[in-house]
């Protein structure tokens, strides 16, 4: 997870052509010249090259993988988590520096689009960190993106263009033999427009917001494939001065562990409660916050609401309501739902006996606002009284 800083990344604007830089988190560009806003939809694994000093027809451009995020590990004993930002080499190029260091946050980057002029190497197999047992780790934040940098040949060596002095022999496999990648695979951001396909009202969302809002319709709005899909969504009314915070309520198909209802959930979490028919028909929803904060927090909430299975008593009226962003996608909340299980299940030992063969299948979502009041530097939900540390959200657009 990442701020809308750390990494810059160059755009030009599709309206007037101005250069925007932003950060690598960022999802909606606000043009500061032309006014247009505009939501970024991005490949899956975004690709960026450092941009080199001069132009050169001898160039070629070294792939280095980039991930960055946090790494939840599940074992017996618990749940821990750390963060992940590391960079390695892509290719099967001997002798080549194994990371790019810290050149790209000096740097502003490059989208790779297909008019960018060079040779980039199709990237290899290379994994750049140890994963853990099979299933046992989670990586949940901004995913994996690809880093070329470039080099050029001379004297049958390799020789990096920013420092302008060789870094490998070239060896026996000439650099056009591990091939390229074609124009047509190199996918271009694409910019969609930041208006309400429904009643062409602007939409609301600012930043790293994953999620577009209309008060005008009260619909929500995210980036598929490059056009606006509608987000379910609903909105538990509470006090008028309330801060709404967004929570991803999902439905899923689990393969592997039998937990569909809520008294599956009274069953393995142990809960002291009594499963009767209407908790034994009552469809079992998981619960993750929509927006970013530190990973115990995280762990937190998502328990604690999954437990708890929050009611139906809502509303979808957006306007009027002070809402928090949402920052998480849905598919990145998907994945928290191992890591709500290896806490909630009792019976570690079943829980790990079916972890490797556990399948996560989305059967229905709901982006779910919960009314929050502020006391005392403290964020208090208005239902369920348990509180959040302001700093803690603060915090959140840190990582």
């Amino acid at each position: 997870m990442s701020n809308g800083g750390g990494w810059r990344i160059r755009y030009e604007c599709p309206q007037c052509g101005a250069p925007v830089a932003l950060g690598e988190a960022v999802r909606v560009l606000s043009c500061p010249y032309c006014r247009s806003r505009l939501y970024l939809d991005l490949p899956d694994r975004p690709r960026y090259f450092l941009p080199p000093p001069g132009d050169g027809d001898d160039l070629f451009f070294v792939p280095y993988r980039r991930r960055r995020g946090l790494v939840f590990t599940m074992a017996p004993g618990g749940v821990t988590a750390r963060y992940l930002d590391t960079n390695h080499i892509h290719v099967d190029l001997p002798h080549l520096p194994l990371s790019l260091g810290v050149r790209p946050q000096a740097m502003t980057l490059n989208i790779l689009g297909p008019a960018a002029a060079g040779l980039f190497l199709r990237p290899g197999p290379q994994e750049p960190y140890d994963a853990g047992a099979p299933g046992s780790e989670v990586f949940i934040g901004e995913g994996e993106s690809l880093i070329y940098s470039p080099f050029y040949v001379r004297d049958r060596r390799i020789w990096d263009a920013f420092l302008r002095r060789p870094v490998a022999p070239l060896g026996d496999t000439p650099v056009e033999r591990l091939g390229a990648l074609a124009p047509e695979e190199r996918r271009d951001v694409r910019f969609v427009a930041a208006i309400c396909p429904r009643c062409g009202g602007d939409l609301a969302g600012e930043g790293e917001a994953a999620v577009l809002t209309c008060g005008n319709c009260d619909s929500a709005w995210t980036c598929r494939k490059g056009a606006l899909g509608l987000v379910p969504h609903a909105l538990k009314e509470g006090p008028p001065e309330a801060l709404y915070l967004p929570f991803w309520r999902l439905r899923v198909a689990l393969e592997g562990l039998e937990m569909d209802s809520v008294g599956d959930l009274i069953r393995l979490a142990n809960l002291p409660r009594v499963v009767g028919p209407q908790e034994a028909g009552r469809p079992l929803y998981f619960w993750v916050p929509a927006f970013k904060i530190n990973p115990a927090l995280f762990l937190r909430w998502c328990r604690q609401l999954t437990v708890y299975q929050p009611g139906e008593d809502l509303t979808v009226t957006l306007s009027g309501a002070r809402l928090f962003p949402a920052t998480l996608p849905e598919e990145e909340a998907l994945a928290a739902v191992p890591l709500i299980l290896a806490q909630i299940v009792t019976d570690k030992r079943l829980f790990f006996r079916a972890l490797p063969g556990l399948k996560v299948r989305p059967a229905g979502s709901l982006l779910f606002y919960q009314p929050f009041v502020t006391r005392n530097r403290e964020l208090l939900h208005a239902e369920l009284g348990l509180t959040m540390d302001m700093n803690a959200l603060r915090f959140g657009t840190k990582l």
